[in-house]
This record gives C-alpha cells, sequence and structure tokens, in this order.
C-alpha cells in the first residue's frame, strides 16, 4: 500500500513534467480542442431553444393568418421604403458581422485561457493530495509535517515553471506559479477534509 501510493505520486509527477515539456503550439491545441468542446456543447443547446420557439411558431402562424390579408396592402408601400434604405443596412451589418468575428475570437482566446489555468490547477490539486497521502501512509502526520508538505507543492511548482523557460512556445510565469501553489492548498484543504471528517468518522462509527 505505501509502496504503491508513493509509486503513484511518482507517475504524477513525471505526468505534470510531460505536460510542461510539450512545446506551447501542442499544449495550445490541447486546449483548443477543450475549448471547441464546451463551445458545441453551447451551441446545441442554442439550437434546442431555437427549435422549441420553432415548434410554437405554428400556433401564431395560425392566429396571424387572418390577419395577413389586411396587411399585405401596406407591406406592399412599405417594401419600397425598405429597398431604398437597404444599402445603409448592408454597410450596417457588415460591420455588425465583423465586430461578432471580433467578440467571438476574443470569447474564445478567454476561455482558452480559463482552461489552461484550470487544468495547472488541478494537476497541483491531485499532486498535493498524493503528497499528503505519501505522508500519512507513513505515519507521517500532525502539523508538524504540514510545512513539508507545503514546501513540496511549492518547490515542484516553481522548478516546473523555470523547466517551462526551456521549452518552445512556453513561458515561466510568477502567477503560474501562484495559480499551482493555491491549486495545491485546495488538494490539502480537500485531503484534510476527507480524511479527519469523513475518513475518521466512518471509523468511529465501525
Amino acid at each position: 500500500m505505501k509502496k504503491g501510493i508513493v509509486l503513484v505520486l511518482l507517475f504524477w509527477a513525471a505526468f505534470i513534467f510531460y505536460m510542461s515539456s510539450k512545446p506551447g503550439i501542442v499544449s495550445h491545441n490541447m486546449s483548443g480542442a477543450v475549448v471547441n468542446i464546451l463551445k458545441e456543447d453551447k451551441n446545441i443547446s442554442t439550437d434546442n431553444s431555437n427549435i422549441n420557439s420553432q415548434n410554437k411558431a405554428p400556433n401564431n402562424t395560425l392566429n396571424n393568418g387572418k390577419k395577413s390579408n389586411v396587411q399585405s396592402n401596406s407591406a406592399n408601400k412599405t417594401q419600397q421604403n425598405v429597398q431604398a434604405s437597404t444599402g445603409s443596412s448592408q454597410k450596417k451589418s457588415a460591420q455588425t458581422i465583423k465586430n461578432s468575428n471580433i467578440q467571438t475570437s476574443s470569447n474564445a482566446a478567454n476561455l482558452d485561457y480559463i482552461v489552461r489555468k484550470n487544468a495547472h490547477a488541478f494537476e497541483y490539486i491531485v499532486l498535493a493530495v498524493l503528497v499528503n497521502a505519501s505522508f500519512f501512509a507513513f505515519d507521517k502526520k500532525g502539523k508538524q509535517y504540514l510545512i513539508y508538505i507545503l514546501f513540496i507543492c511549492l518547490f515542484f511548482a516553481v522548478t516546473d515553471e523555470f523547466h517551462q523557460s526551456f521549452v518552445s512556445g512556453r513561458t515561466s510565469l510568477v502567477s503560474d506559479v501562484l495559480i499551482d501553489f493555491g491549486g495545491s492548498l485546495i488538494g490539502i484543504c480537500l485531503f484534510y477534509v476527507f480524511y479527519y471528517i469523513v475518513f475518521n468518522r466512518r471509523l468511529v462509527c465501525s
């Protein structure tokens, strides 16, 4: 059991370094794939809402059918005015499409950034849980060992970012170290909550 936990910890540490060793283009492609999945889910929900609205349309069409004959004469008159304003409306629509494309690309970039940073945090949440589990497996519990756990997580985050500075297309940022260490703090809290509240309570009840 003890060796198994240590082996899983070493495997996960190697996995983090493996992911950090990927060039920037490969890393962006991986996060871009996740962004595309999120976009597809959003589009599916939008299409479903459009289908629901179209299902309600026939009822409205039947109610408005009686009014269509009365409004046909006025529609012919307004058509001439619409044609006159078509030129200006086309220019406005082109500008609107351009602004929409810019907004879409900006939203995609923001979503890509969120996905990448959350992936960083998740890696270190798992790392912190495994470091805690390894200490506890060897009966190294208590506040005096918490400082060692924090140091290991922080040291690993710093060395990981330093390693990224040598990878093509990757950067080494202090903000990423803080995100990684923040994920480690979350992992430590989750481990302690599970161990002392859930696991120990089950032992007492049994």
